[in-house]
């Protein structure tokens, strides 16, 4: 499978000898050597000494074109006004030959990603952090940052700048690095503004789907072939409800369940064609070294959406999901307070505020911690308060950051977790659909962000917003049920929680047991994290009990872990994503290691 990525390497010390690379520019008359490939697009431009590459579509005035969007950009000065206005996904890579410096600049939502390291006269640039290790290993210059293994470890995700060697830094969102003559300038060129409108629920609705028919036509305005991954839930459903022309929808499941049938009728209400993509029981595991490769080891493993190119490029030119919608205008991360009954958690839950600590609260309450066996069990116990300290401290430098742009508790909450959304745990999937097509990403759209900015939290939080934006953009679409939950989507959390209620009570009056009642994850696109272990990966965790990899890492017990994997073949404990998470660490750092032996 190939791999998107672009490396960039000056070495002042002499010619790079970056394999593969080619000389694109030079600086102080020293080649700066680049090499790229995969699915993404790479697009070069020459002007008067000045080199420029870009990586994704910016565009300033509505439309993607990349030339004039190179001929706006190589006249201007560059101020941070001019910065700012550039919307959409991309890195714009420049060297200029006169005045002798390297210049890297990112967009609002640091995607695609890019990964740095500046050490004296040396400089490696790379979008993928596998190739950029790779480079690191054959210098003999990649040495763990142990502590980062633990940080993804609790929550499947990495915060602020770390990465997993003590080198290389990942690219904080909306920045300008420039690197010239052995000195490195990494500042950003936009702020966040939280300041919160005073608009009503309605208004605000009516905002959003404005921003996104916007974001639609700008991320489709360059005439391709465009397609969708069209789910059951409510953020792709509200893309394809604000489509003037529908892209061409494709659902991913294991089965034709009730996520392909809610998504193939949402597909005939709009008059978009539909194709079926069956995800193979074995998926998992057959991708499982790919997706550890492609997500740098910092996202937890997704593995169903590779491997399907085939079904794509007979029917589209670019690809767009529904990722982000969830968390800006679904509050899907905000802090909550859930509820029980009879013995079951409620779907309603209420929103909290945090009256301490915010950095322990968050550590210990962030929703998408890592679920599974507990993490703690298997750390050696001397290396457990460092590890924790460590946690402390990158919480806590984003707090200290976002404190620069707020002093709300919501607002810090949301910046610890979403300030850079391509380290969010979910980004996984994104860099995966990189692999099969040019991929879009419809929230990742300025106006679209600065909505969510100054959003009032009470409407965003229980998806209150986006639940008003669908019905007004199709009542049809607002009133089908979710494929999540099978209620209607417009429902609130407390009426799902009434009719759970009902339903609960009916089973018992009616005696029903447990095992007649369906799976609910056998309705939805993906299994759960256990399933995929013991259906498809029990001997890979089995294999963990003598793992070099782990061991070579430091801060794992090995004995513990041995006993936790002993447990769990015996059905006693749950690994669930905490053993996918180890796996995929192995996987990464094995083939960091036997790509360069």
């Amino acid at each position: 499978m190939s791999k998107n990525f672009f490396i960039i390497e000056y070495n002042g010390d002499g010619k790079s000898s970056l394999p593969g690379g080619r000389e694109w520019s030079c600086v102080n008359h020293i080649p700066v050597v680049v090499n790229y490939g995969g699915a993404t697009n790479y697009y070069f431009f020459d002007s008067s000494g000045t080199k420029l590459c870009i990586i994704g579509r910016p565009f300033i005035n509505d439309k993607i074109d990349n030339n004039k969007f190179s001929e706006s950009y190589l006249s201007s000065e560059k101020s941070e006004d001019f910065l700012g206005r550039i919307n959409g996904e991309f890195v714009l890579i420049e060297v200029d030959e006169k005045e002798k410096f390297i210049k890297i600049i990112n967009s609002r939502f640091a995607s695609p990603i890019f990964w740095y390291v500046a050490e004296g006269n040396y400089f490696l640039g790379s979008t993928s952090y596998y190739h950029l290790c790779l480079r690191l290993k054959q210098l003999n210059k990649f040495h763990l940052n142990v502590e980062s293994f633990y940080g993804f470890l609790r929550f499947r995700r990495l915060f602020g700048e770390s990465t997993y060697d003590k080198k290389s830094l990942y690219l904080k969102p909306a920045h300008v690095l420039i690197y010239s003559s052995e000195n490195l300038n990494v500042v950003p060129y936009w702020k966040p503004s939280y300041e919160k409108n005073t608009f009503g629920l309605r208004s605000n609705a009516d905002r959003l789907n404005s921003a996104i028919q916007n974001s639609i036509r700008r991320k489709t305005s360059d005439n391709k072939r465009y397609g969708m991954f069209l789910s059951g839930g409510m953020d792709t459903r509200t893309i394809l409800a604000n489509c003037d022309h529908p892209p061409h929808c494709f659902t991913l499941t294991y089965s034709q369940n009730r996520e392909y049938h809610v998504a193939k009728t949402l597909a005939s209400w709009k008059g978009a064609k539909h194709t079926w993509i069956p995800i193979h029981n074995g998926q998992c595991r057959e991708n499982l070294d790919d997706s550890a490769r492609i997500t740098g080891g910092m996202y937890m493993v997704d593995g169903i959406f590779y491997g399907h190119s085939e079904y794509l490029e007979e029917y589209v030119d670019v690809i767009f999901a529904g990722y982000g919608f969830d968390y800006f205008f679904q509050g899907m991360y905000l802090p909550y307070k859930s509820y029980r009954l009879l013995g079951r958690e409620l779907y309603y839950r209420s929103l909290y505020k945090i009256d301490s600590d915010i950095i322990e609260y968050f550590i210990n309450n962030i929703s998408y911690y890592t679920k599974g066996f507990p993490v703690s069990q298997i750390m050696k116990k001397n290396k457990r308060n460092e590890m924790n300290e460590y946690l402390q401290h990158a919480v806590s430098e984003l707090v200290s950051e976002a404190r620069n742009y707020s002093d709300n508790v919501f607002d810090m909450w949301e910046h610890i977790s979403l300030g850079a959304v391509s380290r969010h745990y979910t980004y996984g999937g994104q860099l995966a659909m990189m692999e099969l097509a040019e991929y879009r990403t419809i929230a990742y759209d300025n106006d679209l962000y600065d909505l969510y900015l100054e959003l009032p939290v009470k409407q965003r939080f229980d998806a209150k917003v986006e639940r008003v934006a669908l019905r007004l953009a199709d009542r049809r679409f607002y009133n089908y049920i979710s494929a999540n939950h099978s209620y209607p989507i417009k429902y609130s959390s407390l009426e799902r929680s009434f009719f759970q209620i009902l339903n609960s009570l009916k089973k018992r009056v009616l005696m029903k047991s447990n095992n007649d009642i369906p799976d609910p994850n056998s309705e939805r696109t993906w299994k759960a994290s256990e399933d995929i272990l013991k259906t498809e990966m029990s001997d890979f965790v089995v294999a963990l009990k003598d793992s070099a990899e782990l061991a070579s890492i430091g801060i794992f017990d090995m004995d513990s872990i041995r006993k936790a994997v002993g447990l769990w073949m015996e059905g006693k404990v749950v690994g669930n994503q905490t053993f996918l998470v180890l796996l995929t660490i192995e996987r990464f750092i094995r083939q960091i290691n036997t790509s360069i032996n």
